[in-house]
């Protein structure tokens, strides 16, 4: 009080509250192979900053295309690697959680009974993602990455029980925000596990045939997404942009 018993500050003013954290969000991939977590801080200029990621190979199409299920030893190594981002998503306190599963829980006759059961023990609610969408999702990831200058570009999501091919145009996608335009997309069941399960791969001399059957196959696939074969001239000048992506390409 100053001697008129008004009220005054102190020389170092108000003190100024606790500081607002910056808000973090989650996104878990639960793939036919690899089972990821990636969690991300928005910063004030609306650019994210990556503060925490986890990353394991759970093989949870292990079998899958021989019985048309998750075996349980699968599941099992799923479910640990699952708790395992639970714990650090509890421990990061982010303000949004998108859990998405693959191939391996959309082919298997109990995909969804395994994540009812994750969504009950841990409480990560998980959505069965169309190959579509992750087609979608495969060039949302890439779009920094595109070549403006190109007037085409290839995405393959080469995942562990699928792949996904999309074709783009890169000014197009880079000038849409969260819903990028695809020209044309498509699939076909090859993954690094449905591969190293295959029994029909031989050894010797007839392994050269196996791997140019296998070549055709993807080549074909390529072939009936958006008529590839307009595309060779632009391919032939240098004039098309090759993205590959997915956990198959950094563990190679």
């Amino acid at each position: 009080m100053n001697k008129d018993g008004q009220a005054h500050a102190s020389h170092g003013g108000a003190r100024p509250g606790p500081r607002q954290r910056p808000p973090i969000f989650a996104a878990l991939d639960l793939g036919t192979n690899n089972c990821r977590l990636l969690m991300a801080q928005k910063n004030a200029d609306g650019s994210l900053k990556v503060v925490d990621g986890f990353s394991r190979i759970v093989r949870l199409g292990e079998g899958l295309a021989h019985t048309g299920r998750l075996s349980e030893g699968a599941m099992g190594r799923a479910y640990q690697a699952l708790a395992a981002c639970a714990q650090r998503i509890e421990a990061r306190e982010p303000i949004a959680v998108g859990c998405v599963a693959t191939q391996a829980c959309r082919a298997a006759s109990n995909g969804q009974m395994f994540l009812n059961r994750v969504e009950k023990d841990l409480g990560l609610k998980f959505e069965i993602i169309s190959a579509e969408d992750e087609a979608r999702l495969s060039v949302l990831g890439c779009a920094s990455l595109l070549e403006r200058e190109a007037e085409n570009a290839m995405i393959v999501d080469i995942g562990g029980g699928s792949t996904e091919i999309s074709w783009v145009a890169p000014s197009a996608v880079l000038e849409s925000g969260l819903n990028p335009p695809i020209v044309s997309w498509g699939t076909c069941p090859i993954g690094v596990v449905t591969l190293a399960e295959d029994e029909s791969e031989p050894e010797g001399a007839a392994k050269h045939e196996w791997y140019e059957a296998l070549v055709t196959r993807v080549a074909e696939t390529i072939a009936r997404v958006g008529e590839a074969q307009h595309l060779q001239q632009a391919l032939a000048e240098g004039r098309r942009h090759n993205i590959s992506t997915s956990g198959t390409d950094t563990l190679v």
